[in-house]
């Protein structure tokens, strides 16, 4: 299943089993990495990425919510998730929209720091052209 959605919650790690995570989790992934893909130039680690919102990549503001509701939903499946053995990273990539403007500037809350924070989870922004988007 492709994940085009606007914000995931991805997770990888060189060692991490993924099957063995998912088998006990409600989580249901959009991706899951293998450990074999090459993508721009490197091989990926094993891996998965989960839809947490599907607003529209100029609406950074309803992504923030989403991810917040999402976070405060899944917090006990999100801190057993971060201590997998395996696990080397977890991030929130937030895709959003280059605007045609001289410097963009975009700004996350406290509530969303200070929450991602708590659960050892990084923030990412993906920038895509306003004209396409590809997956994420």
């Amino acid at each position: 299943m492709n994940c085009i959605v606007s914000c995931v919650l991805r997770a990888r790690g060189r060692i991490f089993d993924v099957a063995a995570f998912l088998k006990e989790s409600p989580f249901q992934p959009c991706r899951v990495f293998e450990g074999n893909e090459i993508r721009r130039g490197r091989t990926l680690a094993p891996g998965f990425n989960l839809e947490v919102s599907r607003a529209d990549f100029s609406e950074l503001a309803r992504q923030v919510e989403d991810a917040v509701q999402f976070l405060n939903q899944h917090s006990a499946e999100i801190r057993r998730l971060r201590t997998f053995t395996g696990i080397e990273g977890v991030e929130l990539d937030f895709a959003i929209e280059e605007r045609d403007v001289p410097f963009q500037t975009d700004r996350f809350p406290s509530q969303l720091l200070q929450l991602a924070g708590s659960l050892g989870i990084d923030i990412a922004i993906s920038r895509y052209p306003q004209a396409g988007v590809s997956e994420a």
